[in-house]
């Protein structure tokens, strides 16, 4: 594996869980000379009277690869020792049927357009299930999955050893291509062929529509013919019956009675004719909706499957659209008469305290596997070297060179590794004296280091641990420019809800916070240098929480100018002119004009030519500065609306404050502000009424709909009202109201003996 050309994720060899203090556990970096000391020493143990070959550092090389679905993955492992089962499918492209819908205007080509709809649901999983060499699912890619929460290290070390891979690169490419065009065909196809039904079925409204339209026009004027007819055939017979003898008369009344009756077939065809054409495309229909929710349940089921090979991304970086993370695991070589048989020692996580060496052992093992998936793969591996004649050779070629026991920098390590175990009581001084008469009888070898991938962000002392925060919500979403606060220090997370840091030994205490989410205090003592992962878990603001914290920044900013200005106001009544001069006023001056949306050079260079202008800003003789301000202050009484305001209320709020100002003057102000970022800005309901947006509110057009209904009704509305005046289904409407109810813009009162009555307090004013 060329490991200079890829984007590699290296957990550490093993961890510990340490208890943050009233919050979730983190992971600690085990020293990695403490565990390739124990895994030794471990064989030297196993060793069962054969010979202690060798111990490998080595790699499983496994393939990150992003699914279309965000923060999920999948795990494609490269030694080729697992396999999964899957229906490859193609993405789905509806744009020349949604094309031909939009064009049709004749029956004959609609049903050319249902046609090609059937042909494409019936291709979509025409497919056969195959097998995917390497695939990871289930207990084996949730155990690799955790590994991604581990501390990550920087490199392979010089001695450390990549298993080779079984997979090729281009066929992983290709899996990887396979596996999100699937996930992605998946995760859109439901909507996709929901979207072409719902034109379908709104092109069929629109033809029969014409059709009885057109239709009508004929039968209207073909029934005031028959009628005439009839009238005309009922006079004539009236007639005969006084001269039974009239020729001229018969030929009439047979000539007005052979046109009535073709005038009446003419009707019947007429109709039928319109009849047919709209229960055939109905049928054609409700033929294709059965097809299509067939098949919605047969995607469902995918889906299900596919979810098995999905395994949460957490905090890794990725580099593009796949990584490589290289999993840890330590190999042993045993050997009699030649036979070589390997054990394989994965992740491990260290066990608490309790343990000891006694009279009856020499070694005290206190590392456990970190997972029964991580085991049961080792027992993979082990197996895969142990009947694989070309890996085994490979394995042993390689292990002459890059051996723990022949490395000089492995012995190094192996060496201060033991010297810990013996100071913490786990290992006897007989074991090293053990590990150094093996070590004799091996010949030194220097490996030549690698070029190191993975770039170092934060700069780390030797007593220094290096630390990685990660931030997520309640539903496992990592959470961007989140801020950490730990003393002095701060730092905002990246994309991926991840913070890093170098800090040294000692106890903290801080917080972590970010927009729209409750503030975390976090409590931690790091006791020991090497990398730590803390885990920082974020509960979302209520929707009441969010708007209230929306308008208090609108209050903040609105006092923020005000402080500003009175204290400039005071040092020009001393300073003056001068003021321009003086640092730390002229900082303070270009701070209240960015808050006023001003761009601050450029007025300042103006003021310093025509004078007055300082004065007439700080004095509010400036009228345009006053309102901005003002409007700002009125936010505060918007919040019982949900940061909402008429401005016709507004107008008038403004006027009781001294303002006289037209309607037309205030938009503008109004305007301006939006566009220096003070406020979201204006929007007009359908009834014609303006309302300004405080704050940004995210509404479909069904809330609008229904904000411009309880305008018209002043400010309330029931869901009866909205029901039978814009011809809603109850569903709709309940959800729409919901909606605004949660976004505080309206209110509910529940009602047993009238109707629920829906408020808006927004819209109502001081009324």
């Amino acid at each position: 594996m060329d490991l200079d050309k890829d984007a590699l994720i290296i957990p550490t060899t093993a961890a510990r869980s340490i208890q943050l203090a009233g919050g979730p556990p983190m992971e600690q970096a085990v020293p990695e000379d403490y565990v390739l000391a124990s895994m030794v020493l471990r064989a030297l143990e196993a060793r069962n009277g054969q010979e202690l070959e060798f111990v490998l550092k080595t790699y499983y090389p496994v393939m990150v690869v992003q699914s279309s679905i965000p923060n999920f993955c999948f795990l494609i492992e490269l030694l080729g020792i697992s396999s999964g089962s899957m229906l490859p499918l193609s993405e789905i492209d509806i744009s020349g049927i949604q094309n031909c819908i939009d064009s049709a205007e004749l029956p004959k080509q609609l049903h050319k357009c249902i046609e090609d709809t059937h042909a494409l649901v019936a291709s979509l999983m025409k497919g056969k299930e195959v097998t995917v060499l390497g695939l990871l699912s289930g207990q084996h890619a949730d155990g690799i999955s955790d590994l991604m929460d581990w501390p990550i290290n920087d490199i392979v070390e010089p001695f450390g050893l990549v298993l080779p891979e079984a997979i090729s690169r281009e066929e992983a490419s290709r899996l990887f291509d396979t596996l999100y065009e699937t996930s992605s065909t998946i995760s859109s196809a439901n909507d996709l062929l929901s979207k072409l039904l719902d034109m379908i079925h709104l092109r069929i409204q629109s033809i029969v529509g014409e059709r009885q339209s057109e239709s009508s026009q004929k039968t209207s004027r073909l029934e005031q013919r028959i009628e005439f007819l009839k009238k005309e055939v009922e006079m004539l017979d009236s007639r005969l019956e006084q001269r039974s003898d009239a020729a001229d008369l018969k030929r009439e009344r047979k000539a007005r009675a052979d046109a009535l009756r073709r005038d009446e077939k003419r009707l019947e065809e007429l109709l039928g004719s319109t009849r047919d054409v709209s229960q055939n495309l109905q049928e054609q229909e409700e033929l294709l909706r059965d097809e299509i929710n067939k098949m919605s349940s047969a995607i469902h089921k995918q889906k299900e499957l596919l979810d098995d090979f999905l395994v949460p991304l957490r905090g890794v970086e990725m580099k593009g659209k796949s990584s490589i993370l290289l999993i840890p695991f330590v190999m042993a070589g045993f050997s009699k008469k030649g036979r070589l048989r390997v054990a394989v020692y994965p992740p491990s996580r260290l066990r608490g305290e309790g343990h000891q060496v006694g009279r009856l052992r020499e070694f005290a093992d206190v590392f456990l596997p970190s997972s029964d998936a991580m085991k049961s793969i080792a027992e993979i591996i082990s197996k895969r070297a142990n009947n694989d004649v070309n890996l085994r050779k490979h394995i042993r070629t390689l292990s002459k060179e890059m051996s723990l026991l022949a490395s000089k920098r492995a012995r190094k390590l192996l060496r201060e590794g033991t010297k810990a175990l013996i100071s913490d009581g786990l290992a006897k001084r007989s074991m090293l004296q053990e590990l150094e008469s093996i070590l004799d009888g091996i010949p030194e070898q220097t490996v030549k280091a690698k070029k190191t991938r993975r770039s170092k962000v934060f700069p780390a002392g030797e007593a220094a641990c290096r630390v990685k925060f990660h931030v997520y919500d309640d539903s496992g979403t990592p959470v961007p420019e989140a801020t950490l606060e730990l003393g002095a220090f701060t730092a905002s997370s990246d994309s991926k809800g991840v913070i890093k840091a170098s800090l040294p030994k000692s106890n903290y205490e801080g917080r972590v916070s970010a927009r729209g989410y409750r503030e975390r205090h976090l409590e931690f003592t790091l006791h020991t240098p090497g990398n730590v992962v803390v885990p920082v878990v974020l509960s979302p603001l209520s929707k009441e929480e969010r708007l209230d914290k929306e308008l208090d920044v609108l209050i903040d900013r609105a006092n923020r100018i005000e402080r500003i200005r009175e204290r400039l106001g005071e040092a020009f009544e001393k300073q003056g002119a001068t003021l321009l001069k003086i640092p730390a006023y002229r900082s303070a001056l270009v701070e209240l004009l960015s808050e006023l949306g001003y761009d601050a050079e450029a007025w300042i260079a103006k003021a310093k030519k025509k004078r007055g202008m300082v004065k007439g800003l700080l004095k509010r003789d400036d009228r345009v500065d006053g309102v901005r301000r003002d409007i700002l202050r009125l936010a505060e009484e918007s919040r019982p609306s949900g940061g909402i305001m008429l401005l016709s209320e507004l107008l008038v709020r403004l006027d009781n404050m001294g303002w006289a100002i037209s309607s037309d003057e205030t938009e503008d102000i109004i305007k301006d502000m939006s566009k220096d970022g003070l406020i979201e800005g204006l929007s007009t309901l359908d009834t014609g009424a303006v309302l300004v947006n405080f704050i940004p509110v995210s509404l479909t057009d069904d809330p609008q709909q229904l904000m411009s209904l309880a305008a018209a009704g002043n400010g309330s509305l029931t869901i009866e009202a909205a029901i039978v005046k814009l011809g809603w289904t109850e569903e709709r409407v309940k959800n729409a109201l919901e909606l605004l109810v949660e976004e505080g813009i309206a209110k509910m009162q529940k009602s047993y003996s009238k109707s629920t009555q829906y408020w808006f307090p927004g819209l109502r004013g001081k009324k």
